[in-house]
């Protein structure tokens, strides 16, 4: 059941529905692989088809959904693979974009970003579930997203958000434990630096040491899963989301 706070209720329909359906997906309610029954979901956010299926196409876009012409519309499958390029490809970005963030960076963005961060590290030290996290990573990709909007390129703006959509729900699926987010903030720490100094090159630099750590985060979050599935019975194994497969494990 989709929860209450999360129907549809004011104006900015087909935005509210995107970014309720985002949040159905992060937080696990839609699960990859899952067949959408349309009707009934248009129901439960109480909306009608319309800005449903347009806030579809724009996940659709993000290849976060699956829309196809006989077998319906579904909750996409993303491998590990596609998560490590996904980095790369946010990595490229954000160190071509660094100098022409800092030209335009102004004194209340730097100001904000650093609030966000603030924020961060205020929840970093207590999370210990998927809801928890959830919030986490909704102000971490305010971050990033805020830093690259900076520029004011939209080609630029569009490819950084759907390359961030992915990785956020990756992330939620195997979310972190231990002082990793604490990590997170501290990493963000240089890259604030970077934009007092308005250094494009330590900004570059800074970006690629965050993303190298969050490749590597994540690799040791899916090598902890693949124990963990290897411990458990086949039974209890097929009542969980399994990895999916990818290019190495074949």
């Amino acid at each position: 059941m989709i929860p209450s706070n999360l129907r549809i209720n004011t104006q900015s329909v087909r935005d509210r529905v995107y970014d309720s359906l985002l949040k159905l997906i992060l937080s696990g309610h839609l699960r990859p692989g899952q067949r959408l029954d349309l009707v009934n979901l248009a129901k439960q956010l109480g909306v009608s088809r319309t800005p449903l299926n347009e806030a579809l196409q724009r996940l659709a876009q993000t290849g976060m959904v699956e829309v196809k012409p006989r077998s319906g519309t579904s909750i996409s499958q993303i491998d590990a693979d596609a998560t490590i390029e996904n980095f790369g490809f946010r990595q490229v970005m954000e160190m071509g974009a660094a100098p022409l963030v800092v030209e335009d960076l102004k004194a209340s963005t730097l100001k904000l970003l650093y609030t966000l961060n603030e924020q961060m590290a205020e929840l970093a030290p207590n999370i210990s579930n998927a809801d928890q996290a959830l919030v986490f990573l909704e102000v971490d990709q305010k971050f990033h997203t805020k830093i690259m909007d900076i520029p004011e390129n939209a080609v630029l703006s569009k490819n950084y958000h759907r390359a961030g959509v992915i990785l956020q729900v990756m992330r939620m699926q195997r979310f972190h434990s231990g002082n990793a987010y604490e990590q997170v903030v501290v990493e963000h720490t240089g890259i604030l630096e970077a934009l007092s100094e308005r250094d494009p090159t330590k900004l570059g630099m800074a970006c690629a040491s965050h993303i190298k750590a969050s490749v590597h985060r994540f690799q040791a979050q899916m090598d902890a899963y693949d124990e963990l599935q290897n411990e458990l019975p086949v039974t209890e194994i097929q009542k969980k989301n399994p990895r999916q497969r990818t290019k190495k494990d074949t």
